[in-house]
């Protein structure tokens, strides 16, 4: 009897050339394995960082040492697929995969060796089908992917300089699916100066797109985490309240449902988050997916109006929003 072979198909390698540390610079590098169906990226930042003083958790600012990523999109011609700041996807890790990144960086004096890596995640592991919004790479002619460096200060204020840094870009993906795969995005709104409001609306774009997960943050005139200044969200549709929960309320759903412990910013060696400006309660990270399958999404097809609510107590510097969706797509693969 004839045995069938199996071919992993299964890959994982370097996705594009080191992208070079320049403070302040945007630096781009073109994705030219195109092809392969995407399940996720890995960036691995390394450097030296020295300061004046101990590097301790209250002069350390939000991000950690990911807070010198400014940004990092993903862009396909002029179509932004994805957007996000080093301390936006540190976040998001933590609540995507249930565990906190690992630190990637010591307190105390003398140089630190930075070395951490991040995930940006294309398939939902929370979701019933995690391939289908897998990233279909081969649907595009041109991919590019762009980071925007900070500087030493980012990081800390402490006379630091920043040497030898680099971010490498990694890849897992697969050939061969036969498809339909869905086009899945996370696009990010920012906000500035909002000042008390019981009925601050942001609209929220509508169209073929299907709206999984929301990250809402804010921040003051420092760059800190400044929670406690939206009492309430809402989401409506024309004058249908779709969602409506105390803001407490949503943070510790999203805590116990996503596995995620609430202190995790002490200033102690051993934690995950070493600055004392990151506020765990500032993160409002929900997901819309309660059994898994994609029909629970935020569907906004026929629908010509949609917002999201804040009841705002107090001024806010700047808020952000980074929304996830998906997209109906009969995008097909072939095999490589």
């Amino acid at each position: 009897m004839a045995t069938q072979s199996y071919v992993q198909k299964v890959r994982s390698g370097r996705l594009v050339q080191p992208f070079g540390y320049a403070a302040g610079t945007v630096v781009t590098n073109p994705v030219t394995l195109r092809g392969p169906v995407y399940t996720e990226w890995y960036l691995r930042l390394r450097g030296t960082l020295t300061s004046s003083a101990a590097i301790a958790a209250a002069n350390v600012n939000p991000g950690d040492e990911w807070a010198v990523v400014n940004r990092v999109r993903l862009l396909a011609g002029s179509e932004v697929l994805f957007d996000y700041t080093g301390e936006e996807l540190k976040w998001w890790n933590y609540r995507m995969y249930g565990v906190p990144p690992r630190q990637g960086m010591a307190f105390g004096a003398g140089p630190t060796v930075i070395d951490s890596s991040l995930t940006i995640p294309f398939w939902d592991l929370r979701s019933a089908k995690p391939i289908e919004v897998a990233f279909n790479s081969g649907a595009y002619t041109t991919l590019t992917l762009e980071v925007t460096w900070g500087d030493e200060t980012s990081i800390s204020t402490l006379g630091t300089i920043l040497a030898n840094a680099s971010l490498d870009v990694y890849y897992e993906g697969a050939t061969g699916f036969p498809g339909p795969f869905l086009v899945s995005k996370a696009t990010r709104q920012t906000f500035a100066t909002i000042a008390a409001n019981d009925q601050y609306d942001i609209p929220i774009e509508t169209g073929t797109y299907s709206y999984t997960d929301f990250m809402l943050y804010a921040k003051d005139a420092g760059g800190v985490d400044a929670p406690g200044l939206i009492d309430n969200v809402q989401i409506i549709s024309g004058s249908t309240v779709l969602q409506d929960l105390p803001v407490r309320t949503l943070l510790d759903r999203t805590f116990q449902r996503y596995a995620m412990r609430e202190a995790v910013t002490d200033g102690v060696a051993s934690k995950p988050f070493m600055s004392a400006g990151s506020v765990m309660d500032n993160w409002l990270m929900w997901g819309l997916l309660r059994d898994g399958r994609r029909t629970e999404s935020l569907g906004t097809v026929g629908v010509s109006q949609l917002y999201m609510r804040l009841k705002v107590n107090s001024e806010i510097t700047k808020l952000n929003l980074v929304s996830r969706y998906w997209i109906p797509g009969v995008q097909t693969v072939a095999s490589v």
